[in-house]
This record gives C-alpha cells, sequence and structure tokens, in this order.
C-alpha cells in the first residue's frame, strides 16, 4: 500500500504476506494526505491503481492497494485592511495612507493567508506614482478643502494622468510653480479632465503670454476643451488703464478676457490650449457718421503698432479725407501708427446736392429746387388740370414713388379723368360753335361769353382778308 502525500512523495506503509485464498488486514498507521489551501481530506478505503476496490476476504493474488480520501471544504474568513482595520466587505479603492506628503496612489491587493486560521487577508499597495515629472514622482498634500495640491514645481509638463483618477469627485487639483505661479482646477474641471481622458498638463508663462496646455492618453495636445483653469502669474506689463489681457482665434479675431491685477501678478480664468497675451494697448475710437463708413483692421493696437482703415460712403458723399480727431492729424494711405494714447478716427465729407422736379400735365413745373443728398423731399399738395370739354381731372398722386434724395429725380403728377355729363342744350350749341371756329380760318374772329342760365352769346366780327 502506498500514500501520497502534500509534496507527491510515496511510501509503502505496510505489507502482508498470507496464503491464497486467506483473510487480508491492514494493521499500520492509517492513511493521511495533508490539507491544502481550501480542503481537508479524510481516509475511507483502500483500492487498486485502476481505483477498484479489492475482495480482501479471499485474495487470490498479489495485490497493490492506494488509500482513497474523501475532501471536505475548509471554513475561512476574507478580510481587507485599511488603515489596520479589517473589513469583512471590499471597500473598493482605499484611502491614501495618513500622510503629511503622498507620493503613490493604490494600484491593487497584495492577498496573504494566515497560517494559523487559513483566513485570507487583502493588503493595499500605494506603488503607483501620483505626479511623475522627468520619470520622478513629484508629492502631494491634500488642502483643507480636499483639493490636491502639488508644491513647488520646477518643470513645465507633468504627468498627471494617476492624480486625476484619484482627485475625480473628490476635489480639485492646484499646481504651485516654484516661481510662486499656480494652475488650479476646481472640482467640476478634474471630472472633466477625467472624462475626456487626460494624461499631462503642460504651461508656458513668458510674462507677457500665457498658455495652459494638455494631452489625451497617447499624447496628443487637446485642442478643443471646454475645461477651463484659473491661472495666477507674473507680468512684465505695467498696471494701467489701458492693460489688457486677450486671446486670439484661429482667424486673428482678439477676444478680451477679464483679470484683476495686484503686485505685478495677474489672475484670470483661462480656456486650456489657447496662448493668452498681456499688453498695454490703446482703444481706436470709430464713430458713427451719417452715410460715411469707417472700419479698422484693429480696435486695440499698441503703441507703433500700425492701424489700417478702410473708409466707404453712401453714392451721394464725397469723402475728402480721414483724420485723427482733436490734432486733426490727416491719415494717408489708408493706415496711420497708433500713438500712446487713445484715439478717435473722423472724416471730412461732403454731402453732394441734387435737383428736383414736380410737373404737372408733362411739362408745367408745379415745384423746382435744390437738395441734399438724403434729405426728405417736401411733396407738393394737389396740383391742378384745367378740364377739357370731354373730361375733368383729379390729382390722385406723383410718378415715380418718391423717395428721400438720391439723385437728380423728376416726378409726374398723375390724374384721373371723369368725362363730363352735359345737357340736351348745352349739346345742341356745340355743333355751331365749332363750325364758326372752323369759319376763324376765314379770317371771321369771335367773342364768346358765357352769360347766365347756360345762354351763350356769339359775337361775330367779319374782317376782310387784304388781296
Amino acid at each position: 500500500d502506498r500514500e501520497y502525500s502534500a509534496e507527491g512523495n510515496k511510501k509503502v506503509l505496510y505489507t502482508v504476506d498470507i496464503d491464497k485464498g486467506s483473510f487480508a488486514d491492514y494493521l499500520g498507521k492509517t492513511p493521511l494526505k495533508d490539507e491544502d489551501a481550501d480542503s481537508i481530506y479524510t481516509h475511507l478505503f483502500w483500492s487498486d491503481k485502476n481505483g477498484n476496490t479489492p475482495n480482501l476476504t479471499s485474495v487470490s493474488e498479489n495485490l497493490e492497494l492506494y488509500p482513497t480520501f474523501s475532501s471536505e471544504k475548509k471554513q475561512y474568513e476574507t478580510f481587507w485592511e485599511v488603515n489596520g482595520e479589517l473589513l469583512s466587505e471590499n471597500p473598493g479603492i482605499p484611502n491614501l495612507p495618513e500622510a503629511d506628503v503622498y507620493y503613490y496612489d493604490f494600484s491593487g491587493w497584495e492577498k496573504e493567508v494566515d497560517p494559523v486560521t487559513r483566513n485570507v487577508i487583502y493588503r493595499p499597495k500605494f506603488d503607483r506614482p501620483l505626479v511623475l515629472s522627468n520619470n520622478q514622482p513629484l508629492g502631494v498634500t491634500i488642502d483643507r478643502e480636499g483639493n490636491y495640491v502639488i508644491k513647488n514645481v520646477a518643470t513645465r509638463s507633468l504627468d498627471i494622468e494617476t492624480l486625476i483618477s484619484r482627485a475625480a469627485g473628490q476635489g480639485g487639483i492646484i499646481v504651485s510653480t516654484s516661481a510662486g505661479e499656480e494652475i488650479s482646477f476646481s472640482y467640476l474641471e478634474v471630472i472633466k479632465l477625467s472624462e475626456s481622458g487626460v494624461k499631462s498638463l503642460s504651461y508656458a508663462f513668458s510674462g507677457t503670454s500665457y498658455e495652459v496646455s494638455i494631452t489625451d492618453l497617447n499624447g496628443k495636445k487637446i485642442q478643443e476643451s471646454d475645461i477651463a483653469a484659473v491661472v495666477k502669474a507674473a507680468t512684465t506689463v505695467p498696471k494701467s488703464e489701458y492693460f489688457v489681457l486677450y486671446y486670439k482665434d484661429t482667424v486673428g479675431n482678439k477676444y478680451l478676457t477679464r483679470s484683476t491685477y495686484e503686485n505685478g501678478v495677474i489672475s484670470f480664468t483661462a480656456q486650456l490650449s489657447k496662448v493668452y497675451l498681456a499688453r498695454t494697448e490703446y482703444t481706436v475710437n470709430l464713430p458713427e457718421l451719417s452715410g460715411v463708413y469707417i472700419t479698422a483692421d484693429k480696435t486695440l493696437a499698441a503703441e507703433g503698432e500700425t492701424v489700417y482703415l478702410t473708409v466707404k460712403a453712401d453714392p451721394g458723399i464725397k469723402v475728402d479725407y480721414a483724420y485723427i480727431t482733436g490734432t486733426d492729424e490727416r491719415i494717408y494711405g489708408g493706415s496711420f501708427v497708433m500713438p500712446a494714447h487713445n484715439v478717435t478716427v473722423s472724416a471730412r465729407y461732403t454731402v453732394l446736392s441734387y435737383t428736383v422736379e414736380f410737373k404737372s400735365d408733362g411739362k408745367t413745373i408745379v415745384k423746382y429746387e435744390f437738395l441734399k443728398y438724403g434729405d426728405t423731399v417736401t411733396v407738393p399738395q394737389n396740383p391742378k388740370k384745367v378740364s377739357d370739354d370731354k373730361f375733368s381731372y383729379e390729382f390722385i398722386g406723383w410718378t415715380p414713388e418718391v423717395t428721400e434724395v438720391v439723385g437728380n429725380a423728376v416726378y409726374y403728377a398723375q390724374y384721373k379723368a371723369t368725362p363730363i355729363e352735359r345737357n340736351e342744350a348745352e349739346s345742341s350749341v356745340t355743333p355751331l360753335i365749332l363750325k364758326l371756329f372752323s369759319l376763324g380760318v376765314f379770317g371771321v374772329c369771335f367773342v364768346i361769353a358765357v352769360l347766365p342760365a347756360s345762354i351763350m352769346t356769339v359775337i361775330m366780327v367779319v374782317r376782310r382778308k387784304r388781296r
């Protein structure tokens, strides 16, 4: 018979010689099998090498028997140790251990088995650097507000992937440089950093320009982002009413940014991956002029910077020249050099005059005047047109439609013709009058007088023609 130990070794426990057909009995020690981490083993019976149970009451051949064991699952407990306390449930990511400065973050659980109780204890491993600079871990502290603070950073690029995963949902992140500058992300901004998959943070401050950038997990710079950081940085630009801070978009448009200035340090909220410029710049004022339009390529300019102008005018206005008010300095060539003060640009121009006529019956001038471009035209009211023998006329308007002055213009009166109604007496006289007028061709003059009661008297004066 043989016993298999936990180490896999074999040894003969007992040998007995018997006559054929006799009973074989085992009188040796009870076979044992070492327990393992999960089970305890108990001997049940003997079997041959094929696992069959032999007939030991009447042995008829040589036998080599092996012990068969039952297994019983061991009863033990599992614990997670956090800050010296044993917990019966997995607490997830454990807190950082008690310390003033933290260099590493949780990287996983390390399993240990108690040699006596066989209980399993998991202990946290803190060996993942929170912040790396030049492949070296940097210390991190936690302030009273729960913000994670990196102090006295001497380099301008930090791997903060681990710190972001640690701080997301816990607090903000503040980077304090060795030059006394500061970049801070609020609680909500840190969550955005985590959702964006940010790996590293870099910054470039020169005293006149400022940029905070982030890169993704592939090391690519993230250009478009709604993440903002509060920046505190030194500036070499003197404080004055003309101090400005701005960034430019991809086509060169300036966007002014609010900032505070104290003891040579400016504070502002920066959108990531945008370059902010601190300058002393003066304003180019462009007042509104009637019919004249002045634009400039910039409305803020530093001393010595060239400002380019475009001057346009309505068709009825002639621009003589643009000039700077106050000094009346003329602007030549469409540009000027910015002085060390605000300027206002205006223009000298002439408003052209035009003739405006109103005619009745196509030829009679009702009104004629000179007006300037843009003036409002005063329209004559109710011009008259004499009735003829067939129609009477009623004024109904002017054509074309009257507008403000934009050039020389002629307007014509429009009339509505209404047929004249006559009685029978008037109708019988009319042919006679027409006949008498036809005789006037042969030297007959007529004087016609219209008398009351529609009685018409015709006086004829006959004059002989000279031969």
